[in-house]
């Protein structure tokens, strides 16, 4: 595979990539874009602007490839006339070898709205998309922080299939300081996206938002428990139980906030010597 196009874009990084990659740039195939910090989503949509290629790969400074991969995801584009593909994923800590990899599989030979819509399960550096369908869409929202991709799969979908290749072809390297351990942030921007695309979608069925609207007031209420904000637990086990009285998660929050609010209102009567 000759036919190719890197396209490096510095993120107002402080960690000397400039000064790596120019060696390369003897290369006319490579490119550096240098910025200020503006974010992943501004990032990647500059080099989308860039890109002359009919197909955009993406990969994340920390993140690996297979060897074969792209030819194996170009090959399945191809055959099945869809414009955009992903794979299954390795994960791995620090670097490859360190610890045992786990490994997860493509959910199925093609993405469902309604899966898709549950959560992301797509890893960004697995895809593979038509640039001309990008731009239709206008890149990644950068309004997003960490779910800007899962947003840009969900309004993909109405385009293209996504099919999936069933193997590790992508090496996803995980962060202790990840977005995702982040949950307090990571709660807020998910639910940006489900309230663009679930929340008041009433195309979808209605049982189907429901559900997905559920489980994420549950999400937030258990995150709130175990942080000791009163009010939003309560408002999530209002809202859980309005809707899905007799799911044991449901119980399950009721009874932890319960638990909670309780200690609350025992622990300042014992350091008064009342208890």
């Amino acid at each position: 595979m000759d036919e190719w196009e890197l396209i490096v874009v510095n993120d107002g990084s402080t960690d000397g990539t400039d000064e790596s990659v120019r060696p390369y740039l003897s290369d006319t195939r490579i490119r550096l874009l240098s910025q200020s910090n503006q974010g992943v989503a501004e990032a990647r949509n500059r080099a989308i602007r860039e890109a002359r290629g009919a197909w955009i790969a993406f990969l994340d400074s920390d993140d690996l490839w297979h060897p074969f991969k792209l030819e194996k995801q170009l090959r399945r584009l191809a055959d099945e006339r869809a414009k955009m593909c992903c794979t299954g994923r390795e994960i791995f800590v620090h670097s490859p070898g360190d610890l045992p990899p786990e490994t997860q599989r493509a959910v199925s030979d093609e993405i469902r709205i309604e899966d898709l819509l549950r959560g992301n399960f797509l890893t960004l550096s697995s895809v593979v998309i038509e640039r001309k369908m990008l731009a239709r869409l206008g890149g990644f929202d950068p309004d997003l922080f960490g779910t800007e991709d899962w947003d840009l799969w969900i309004r993909a979908l109405a385009f293209t299939r996504i099919v999936c290749i069933d193997e590790p072809l992508t090496l996803y390297r995980e962060h202790p300081a990840g977005i995702s351990k982040n949950l307090r942030r990571h709660l807020k921007e998910k639910y940006k996206v489900l309230r663009k695309h679930v929340e008041t979608n009433e195309m979808l069925p209605a049982a189907l938002r429901r559900e997905i609207m559920w489980k994420y007031r549950l999400q937030s209420g258990m995150f709130a428990v175990k942080e000791s904000e009163r009010g939003e637990a309560l408002a999530c086990c209002a809202y859980c139980l309005a809707r899905r009285p007799f799911r044991r998660a449901t119980l399950a929050l009721v009874f932890r906030t319960a638990e909670m609010l309780l200690f609350a209102a025992v622990r300042p009567a014992r350091s008064n010597g009342c208890v």
